[in-house]
């Protein structure tokens, strides 16, 4: 569409992977998805936590992120 940014050339690491970022409080949960990701293809990032996402997407730009709906006590930042 117009106006957006080029997917291809933003969310890929410096060897051309693309970058994802799981965001899971569990922690056989993430080993899990980032195991599958890896076996896709995807460079992983992993969060425990929305606002431990929130300080990576402020800095990193990324493909695709992968969220719990529930990542916390109420009042936290969540899916």
């Amino acid at each position: 569409m117009l106006g957006e940014p080029r997917v291809d050339v933003l969310l890929e690491d410096a060897a051309g992977v693309p970058e994802v970022l799981v965001v899971e409080p569990g922690d056989v949960e993430r080993r899990i998805l980032r195991g599958r990701l890896q076996r896709l293809g995807y460079h992983v990032r992993l969060a425990r936590d929305g606002d431990e996402a929130m300080a990576w997407l402020r800095r990193h730009p990324l493909a695709l992120v992968f969220i719990d709906s529930v990542l916390g006590p109420p009042g936290s930042v969540d899916g």
